[in-house]
Parts: structure tokens; C-alpha cells; sequence
């Protein structure tokens, strides 16, 4: 059996979508794109691009050290 890489590349992009009114917030918006397959897959927001990429590594719970 062949085992899958032990690493992944991807593109990471980033933009601000800007609303019709100038009373909400812009709206932060990413993308990645793996760089061997080409595929790309978009997010609305960081939470759902964080829980996409832990999904890749195999973590099912966030969980923030803090190292100092």
C-alpha cells in the first residue's frame, strides 16, 4: 500500500469583501489551494478554514497553548 505524503502546500489567500453600507463591517474571506492537485476550496470565514486544516492533520479540538 502506498502512504499518502507526510505534508500538504497550499496557497494561502486572504481578501476583505467590502458591503453596499458603509454601517457593517467589512467581511474577511480565504482561500487555499493545494498546490499538487491544483484544487482550491474557499471559506466564509477563519473559523471554517482552521477547522478545514485541522481536519488534514487529524486534530478534532482546538486547543490554544500558551507557551510563554
Amino acid at each position: 500500500m502506498i502512504e499518502p505524503p507526510h505534508y500538504q502546500v497550499y496557497i494561502l489567500r486572504l481578501w476583505q469583501e467590502r458591503p453596499a453600507s458603509f454601517d457593517r463591517p467589512a467581511t474577511w474571506r480565504f482561500s487555499l489551494e493545494n498546490v499538487l492537485t491544483r484544487r482550491q476550496q474557499g471559506f466564509a470565514n477563519l473559523e471554517k478554514l482552521v477547522a478545514f486544516l485541522q481536519e488534514q492533520v487529524g486534530v478534532r479540538e482546538t486547543k490554544i497553548e500558551d507557551n510563554a
